[in-house]
């Protein structure tokens, strides 16, 4: 209930003002009353891969022709 009641709100929002949040008012109601784990294990992954290949391009090396460091307990 709590979820509709969020996308109402935005979607009652001035489309020329917020035109972005009105047209995605259901992907935000959705991320707001999500798993926040699961969402942060992805946005984790998805910059250490923008990493990894902005490193890869200055590097001149293939994508995915690395090694990933690994942390352990003695780091």
């Amino acid at each position: 209930m709590a979820r509709k009641r969020f996308e109402l709100e935005l979607l009652s929002l001035l489309r020329a003002e917020y035109p972005n949040v009105v047209a995605s008012a259901r992907e935000l109601a959705d991320v707001q009353f999500s798993d926040p784990q699961l969402l942060l294990k992805g946005i984790v992954d998805f910059i250490v891969d923008g990493v990894e290949a902005m490193l890869n391009k200055r590097k001149g090396s293939r994508p995915g022709h690395h090694r990933r460091a690994s942390i352990s307990a003695s780091d």
